[in-house]
């Protein structure tokens, strides 16, 4: 479990395709369907821009070294490549530096997400656990 599996846990509805974004020192990713998850997923590991991975072009060293500015037009550029790939029904975008984005920064599909999050997705897991039982 990472730690978008987590805040997912936490934030998830129930409702198609629900996609899963957390910034921090790199980036996590979690895909859940009608509210499973789909597990042993880590799509920021994937090519993303000039022979980056999004975990490398996102991660908290290249958002100090870019500038903010810079940092969250790679973000939107992220949600773009990752809803292309996915044709995701909702985004949840949190992590530690999901404080430096605005919620146009996520789309019309996105919502930003607090960090305090993964604490309450440890919580539901246990009832995924038990209905997975």
């Amino acid at each position: 479990m990472n730690d978008a599996d987590m805040q997912g846990c936490a934030v998830v509805q129930g409702q198609g395709l629900e996609f899963v974004m957390t910034l921090g020192t790199g980036v996590g990713t979690a895909l859940f369907n009608e509210g499973r998850l789909l597990p042993h997923l880590e799509l920021s590991h994937g090519p993303f821009r000039r022979g980056e991975t999004t975990d490398v072009a996102l991660g908290n060293s290249a958002r100090q070294a870019v500038g903010n500015e810079k940092w969250t037009k790679r973000v939107r550029k992220s949600i773009d490549h990752f809803h292309e790939m996915l044709w995701f029904d909702h985004l949840y975008v949190g992590g530690g530096n999901a404080k430096h984005l605005s919620a146009s920064d996520v789309g019309p599909k996105g919502r930003l997400i607090l960090n305090s999050a993964g604490i309450l997705g440890g919580v539901r897991i246990w009832d995924l656990h038990t209905e997975d039982s």
